[in-house]
């Protein structure tokens, strides 16, 4: 998530103007961007590590031959 985003988010929630109703939904929609951000992260990871596990195998099976 954009670190700017957040923090302007943050401020508008903490606003004396800002309803608690309006507070909470801003706060569950950057939860919401941030949880599938994260998801999407670990998900990017964990294809990268098993396609380097994949290539490290190969080099070691064309070392046997």
């Amino acid at each position: 998530m954009n670190t700017d985003k957040y923090m302007m988010a943050k401020a508008w929630m903490k606003q004396d103007k800002a309803l608690p109703e309006e507070a909470l939904e801003t706060w569950n929609k950057l939860e919401a961007v941030f949880n599938e951000e994260r998801k999407q992260r670990f998900k990017d990871e964990e294809s990268f590590r098993q396609f380097n596990e994949l290539k490290m195998l190969t080099k070691l099976w064309k070392k046997k031959d």
